[in-house]
């Protein structure tokens, strides 16, 4: 509630009290920083805590933020203090981020599970379908192995152009995402165009590797069923 050039008095948990001037108001866009954090000139602050010439924190910003925990472990040997990378001090919020990525995989592996099972009803349709013509492949000298193999690859052709057809769609729907504009609040320091992307060829090749694999297993099944019902079906005749 206090507005620029308002005095207050501060007491410190010793008892000390000092009379203080409000001389800027910050906002950083966490709400927790902005409720509870306030900063005042070093000098006052030691008196307050009555530790005079002495301070109990140092904050240290670095051009690459990944070298934090190398950094932190080499003041650490070089002054025996303790050095915290940032990493380790917001270790419980990525520890949040593992779970959430374990239940988006979760997520995208039923998606791809269900597509498997898409797969699976087309192609035991194909094969119910096709018994008849099966039969004549069979009779003209066709082997087991043969008639998998048929029905094998027409699973794996309609995997590719799925994979193909995702690739795309992901890759037009990632960048229509990262340009929509995002009315942010202006006290927010971050200033982003759009969503915040993450393109890897490597997420890419994951999903194309489960959705092949989903549908050469959802193939196979069916077409191994169709062969072997008509194997019987012969053995069955001649018998």
């Amino acid at each position: 509630g206090l507005d620029m050039g308002a005095r207050l008095n501060v007491v410190s948990p010793g008892g000390v009290i000092m009379r203080m001037k409000v001389a800027g108001i910050f906002h950083c866009g966490v709400p927790q920083v902005d409720s509870g954090t306030s900063y005042a000139n070093i000098k006052k602050v030691q008196v307050l805590q009555n530790k005079v010439d002495k301070i109990n924190q140092i904050n240290i910003r670095l051009e690459d933020v990944d070298s934090a925990p190398a950094v932190a472990t080499s003041l650490e040997r070089k002054f025996r203090y303790k050095a915290e990378s940032w990493q380790e001090a917001f270790q419980n919020i990525f520890e949040l981020f593992v779970v959430q990525n374990g239940i988006m995989y979760t997520t995208v592996s039923v998606i791809l599970l269900v597509a498997g099972f898409g797969i699976y009803n087309i192609i035991s349709s194909s094969v119910m379908e096709k018994y008849r013509d099966i039969a004549i492949l069979k009779s003209m000298g066709f082997s087991e192995s043969d008639v998998v193999g048929i029905f094998f690859f027409q699973g794996v052709v309609i995997g590719i152009i799925g994979v193909l057809a995702g690739w795309a769609c992901g890759a037009a729907l990632v960048e229509v995402l990262a340009s929509v504009r995002l009315s942010l609040n202006k006290d927010v320091p971050v200033r982003m165009d759009g969503f915040p992307m993450f393109r890897s060829i490597w997420l890419y090749a994951a999903g194309g590797i489960m959705g092949l694999l989903s549908a050469a297993f959802a193939a196979w099944i069916p077409a191994r069923r169709a062969a072997r019902r008509h194997h019987s079906v012969q053995l069955a005749h001649r018998g």
